[in-house]
Formats: structure tokens, C-alpha cells, sequence
């Protein structure tokens, strides 16, 4: 991103990720991750940008700094995400945490958008 565009960075992390992997087994985990990419994916379209940065942390870069287009986008990535229930034959309960930070905001910088959503996720 060029200096003096605005954007909006959301995170999201499943912290039942562990737990999910320790109940059922890799495979299992490799299919939620996937879930949970392909929701992302049909939200996001080709507006934004969405990857998996580690674990089950995923990210979205969404090219506008509108707090009201960022918050409604967090919601309905949350409604989607969370309507996962099941994987395969195997019942599974996710645990969301995310953040969700717009360059627009004073507050925040190209520098530290990154690491502050980070911070609230892990």
C-alpha cells in the first residue's frame, strides 16, 4: 500500500484451534483452516485481500479507510465463521477473536497497524 491510502486490516484467530487438533487430529484442523478460508474468500470477493498468516490466524485487507464498511464487513465475516459447526462427521465449537484496525484512524500508522491487531488476536 502507497503512503496516504486508507485501508482496513482485519484479523481473525481461532483460538479453539489446539484444542480442535488435539480432539480430533490434523487432518481435521487442515479441513476447518480450509472452511474457514473458503467463507472468508466468498465474503471478501475481489474487494479485498484475505491469507492465512499462521496457524489459524487469517487476515483481510480491505482498500478503504470507511470504519462503517470495516465494521460491517468484521460482523458478517463473524456471522459466517462462527455458522461452522461441523467438520466432517466431527462436531467442532470455534472460538473467534478478532480486530480490526482502518489506516484512517489517527491513532494508527502503516507501521503499527499490523503488530496493535496482532496484539489483540493472540
Amino acid at each position: 500500500m502507497s503512503e496516504g491510502k486508507e485501508y482496513g486490516l482485519i484479523l481473525l484467530n481461532n483460538t479453539a484451534y489446539d484444542r480442535i487438533t488435539k480432539t480430533y487430529d490434523e487432518q481435521t484442523s487442515e479441513e476447518l483452516l480450509k472452511e474457514i478460508s473458503e467463507h472468508l474468500l466468498q465474503i471478501t470477493g475481489k474487494t479485498c485481500i484475505a491469507a492465512r498468516i499462521k496457524d489459524s490466524v487469517f487476515a483481510v485487507i480491505m482498500p478503504t479507510g470507511d470504519w462503517l464498511a470495516l465494521q460491517g464487513l468484521v460482523e458478517e465475516i463473524r456471522i459466517a465463521v462462527s455458522a461452522i459447526r461441523r467438520i466432517g462427521d466431527n462436531p467442532v465449537t470455534l472460538r473467534l477473536k478478532m480486530s480490526y484496525k482502518s489506516i484512517g484512524d489517527e491513532s494508527v500508522t502503516d507501521e503499527s497497524i499490523y503488530e496493535t491487531a496482532l496484539k489483540e488476536v493472540l
